[in-house]
């Protein structure tokens, strides 16, 4: 159980590390792949991944909620 601050830190980055090592493991050419057309590709997800940390960080500035999406342009 999350009880505190510093409980809470330790736990995300524990995801986060094992989040970027999935991510590190997706081949670039698989970049494009999705299980099913119209489905997300993997650099959809990862891309998304990105942008939710961005609204996080931002949110925590006090900057409020903006979700800049996923899209290709983006990274």
């Amino acid at each position: 159980m999350l009880t505190s601050v510093v409980a809470f830190i330790q736990y995300f980055k524990r995801v986060r590390a094992r989040t970027m090592s999935f991510v590190e493991a997706i081949p670039a050419e698989r970049m494009d792949w999705a299980p099913r057309a119209g489905e997300y590709t993997c650099g959809d997800l990862v891309r998304h991944l990105a942008s939710v940390e961005a609204m996080d960080v931002e949110a925590a500035l006090g900057s409020g909620w903006h979700y800049p999406g996923h899209e290709r342009l983006l990274g």
